[in-house]
């Protein structure tokens, strides 16, 4: 707070002079950390590896403190030098991309309807690109498909259903046969046939939550969700 009847840099006021002060005191501590940046990250290298449970329960607590200030950084920092920001990104989801795709499954099962809305606002924004990467999958597939060993017919996928109990085989929801989809047991990306041994007759919603993963990779996942 600066007097109001002088400018700031004659006021002789307490308040005035403490401000500058500060004002000089945060200017040397710049100063000092732009001359020693890699000593400072080093110290705090050290720290780190010295009690990291520590450090990072602090960081924590610091960013649940102060969210919107550590978005704004961040934000600040990726528009200044976006390369570098990019590169930082690329290496860190290769040294930790199991745990962050782990991360990652664990908040979508979560929050299916964010992750739903997430995915509708996206396709509106970006519907060309939608559409090529949509393209692009049916054909890959296609291709698979053909070259893939066997063929079924769906004469057959409804009389595996049959044999369910009329039943998805993952989920064993009650399908009627205009609802029932053919799933490649060992998913075709996997090197799977299309014959009907590694056919499962399965609900569409069952059949692209699986998506590429294996049956059991599958199952392990309704487990978990109490089916």
């Amino acid at each position: 707070m600066t007097c109001s009847r002088v400018s700031e840099a004659s006021c002789v006021c307490e308040a005035c002079r403490r401000d500058r002060k500060l004002e000089k005191a945060r200017a040397a501590q710049k100063r000092y950390a732009d001359r020693n940046r890699e000593r400072i990250l080093e110290r705090r290298r050290e720290a780190y590896r010295a009690s990291p449970d520590e450090d990072k329960a602090r960081a924590r607590a610091w960013y649940r403190e102060h969210h919107d200030r550590a978005r704004e950084t961040r934000r600040a920092y990726a528009a200044a030098d976006p390369q570098r920001k990019k590169d930082q990104d690329r290496i860190y989801y290769e040294r930790n991309r199991d745990a962050k795709i782990a991360r990652q499954r664990e908040w979508e099962r979560a929050n299916p309807e964010r992750v739903n809305a997430r995915r509708r606002e996206w396709y509106r924004a970006n519907l060309e690109r939608a559409r090529k990467i949509k393209a692009g999958a049916t054909a890959r597939r296609r291709a698979r498909k053909l070259a893939a060993t066997g063929h079924h017919t769906r004469d057959e996928l409804l009389a595996k259903w049959e044999a369910n109990h009329h039943s998805c085989a993952y989920c064993l929801a009650t399908l009627n046969a205009a609802e029932v989809t053919a799933d490649h047991i060992v998913p075709l990306s996997k090197g799977g046939g299309d014959g009907i041994e590694n056919i499962a007759p399965a609900c569409r919603r069952c059949n692209q939550r699986k998506h590429v993963k294996s049956a059991e990779e599958f199952f392990a996942i309704l487990a978990a969700e109490g089916y």
